[in-house]
C-alpha cells in the first residue's frame, strides 16, 4: 500500500508552451484560449469528494489524468494530452 505520495501530476497538452507548475496563469490562459479547458475536463473525469483522504484524492486525480491521456480526445490532429509528473521537494 502507498503511504506517501512523493510526486505531483498535472494535465497539459503537447502544444502548450507553459508549465502548469512553473507559470499556472499563463498555462491556464493558453489552455483556455486553445479551447481545451483541461482543468474542467479533469474535474469531470476525476471521481473525487471532500470525504477522501489526501492520498486517495491524489491517486484518483492521477488515475483520471491517465485515462484522459489514454483516450486523447483533444479534437486536434498532432496534439495530445500529456501527463506531467514532478517530484515533491521536502
Amino acid at each position: 500500500m502507498i503511504d506517501k505520495y512523493n510526486y505531483t501530476v498535472a494535465l497539459t497538452t503537447s502544444d502548450n508552451p507553459y508549465s502548469p507548475f512553473e507559470d499556472f496563469d499563463k498555462w491556464y490562459a493558453e489552455d483556455v484560449a486553445r479551447g481545451y479547458n483541461s482543468c474542467a475536463y479533469l474535474a469531470r473525469i476525476a471521481n473525487v469528494s471532500s470525504e477522501m483522504t489526501d492520498l486517495d484524492y491524489l491517486l484518483e486525480v492521477e488515475r483520471a489524468i491517465d485515462e484522459i491521456v489514454e483516450f486523447n480526445l483533444t479534437g486536434r490532429e498532432g496534439v495530445s494530452f500529456v501527463k506531467l509528473k514532478v517530484p515533491l521537494t521536502a
